[in-house]
């Protein structure tokens, strides 16, 4: 898929599939109009880099085996906060490492 930027003139947007597109008249081809703004943030975070207190650790991580949790610990987190068990042993270990967590999800 081509995938561009550029001025269109108002009604020349179509919609499919939740997604909106421009059609060119001059041009038999389909481009899909993007947003920049996860660009924007990622180049914002990469100025600001030298910026951050954990510098060192976001660019030399040093992976450590994940601490275990109890059971039962486990299941307190999954009552108290209504997260699943993959979420509570996640955010559990996290609260026993070192330096920084990231938890994705």
């Amino acid at each position: 898929m081509i995938r561009a930027l550029r001025w269109q003139l108002p009604g020349s947007f179509r919609r499919f599939s939740g997604k909106y597109y421009a059609f060119d008249l001059n041009i038999a081809i389909l481009k899909a109009l993007l947003s920049l703004s996860t660009i924007h943030r990622e180049y914002a975070a990469l100025v600001s880099l030298p910026y951050y207190d954990y510098v060192d650790m976001i660019l030399r991580p040093q992976l450590q085996m994940p601490p275990q949790v109890e059971p039962r610990d486990i299941e307190t987190a999954m009552s108290k906060y209504g997260i699943n068990e993959p979420q509570a042993n996640a955010i559990l270990s996290s609260l026993d490492m070192s330096g920084f967590s990231l938890i994705q999800g």
